[in-house]
């Protein structure tokens, strides 16, 4: 996981943490939609991270075999 991405989730851990020490259990079902949705969108700047990757290094590689 990069830096970046690394920093959010600890950024949100922690204001999840404050929000629930806040506001108790009113605010339960905000953090858990939140947290859902900053979770997919990790997952998903991961797997476009991994994608291209992959693409430069095939990129990489067929620049190598010419």
């Amino acid at each position: 996981m990069s830096k970046s991405l690394m920093d959010t989730a600890v950024t949100w851990e922690i204001t999840k943490h404050l929000l629930h020490d806040k506001h108790g259990n009113d605010i339960g079902i905000v953090i858990t939609e939140l947290d859902d949705m900053i979770d997919k969108t990790i997952h998903s700047a991961m797997h476009i991270a991994q994608m291209v990757s992959f693409e430069i290094k095939q990129k990489e590689e067929s620049s190598h075999d010419q």
